[in-house]
């Protein structure tokens, strides 16, 4: 009988977002990740941010837990209202410091999203900008209000 055919599969997260994260660090931002759009209550890991994790090694709000953290409420009310001033704020407050927006596809709700991040970047004291957009994803940086 003849043996199945045996494939390497090499996995690992798209070569332009290892190197965005690896200039982030670079330029001195390594802190918590707020990754949208957030799932309200959802707890189904992100398979492509928790791969991205293990390689970049910062905390991120795509996380994967057998049962809910007391954060996920605030987190996901955060989430709901980005980028509002408040929520902003209140992401600071969390210690969030950058802010990725997986690129929505053809979720419409997805795309209003990071329409709404881009315009909210632009506007002088946010403390949101704009910093990168590529492929899968787009960056913010998140600092204290201008």
């Amino acid at each position: 009988s003849e043996l199945p055919a045996i494939y390497a599969l090499e996995v690992r997260p798209d070569n332009a977002e290892l190197e965005l994260f690896d200039t982030l660090e670079r330029h001195g931002n390594s802190g918590p990740l707020l990754e949208l759009p957030h799932p309200e209550g959802d707890l189904t890991p992100h398979a492509k941010s928790l791969l991205l994790t293990s390689f970049h090694h910062r905390r991120t709000s795509a996380c994967y837990n057998s049962y809910a953290p007391p954060e996920l409420e605030q987190v996901s009310s955060i989430a709901r209202d980005m980028p509002s001033p408040s929520a902003l704020s209140a992401a600071r407050h969390l210690g969030f410091t950058t802010i990725v927006v997986r690129h929505p596809g053809d979720d419409p709700k997805a795309t209003a999203l990071l329409e709404r991040m881009k315009k909210a970047s632009e506007s002088p004291g946010s403390g949101l900008r704009f910093l990168h957009s590529g492929r899968s994803l787009s960056v913010f940086t998140l600092s204290a209000s201008d």
